[in-house]
């Protein structure tokens, strides 16, 4: 199984201090190994890299990835979408969160259920065999 959350914050609480310390170092179910952002290119997860971030004017989004690709982190304006292979994310996590200052609220499940959720075209379906007759036409 694979996690997908995504965590809401008041858009005036997000700035880099904010995002430093969401993506502190194994506190999200994922360990980091790159961060990114339009400010700078892909750089290995460490503090020298952090703080380069910190020192950066904020673009509006950054991220972290992790060894695997579905192990990932994404920042915008108002909050952030992330992916791991922890399922169900630790209640550290989950703490880790709403620590964070204008923290609102947080969501969260299985990665395929919350696509299959909201797959509207048909063509998913059909291309991944899946049967389709049970929805709603028109």
């Amino acid at each position: 199984m694979r996690f997908e959350g995504d965590a809401h914050f008041l858009r005036e609480a997000i700035d880099r201090e904010v995002v430093a310390q969401v993506f502190d170092s194994g506190k999200l179910g994922l360990d980091p190994s790159t961060i990114e952002s339009p400010g700078f290119r892909r750089r290995k997860y460490g503090a020298s890299a952090v703080q380069i971030l910190l020192k950066s004017s904020f673009p509006g989004s950054a991220g972290v990835r992790g060894p695997y690709p579905h192990d990932r982190a994404r920042f915008f304006e108002t909050g952030f979408i992330w992916e791991s292979s922890e399922y169900p994310p630790s209640m550290d996590v989950l703490n880790h969160l709403a620590g964070v200052p204008g923290f609102i609220m947080a969501v969260g499940g299985d990665y395929f259920d919350v696509f299959w959720q909201s797959a509207a075209p048909i063509d998913y379906y059909e291309t991944f065999n899946r049967p389709h007759q049970h929805l709603p036409t028109g």
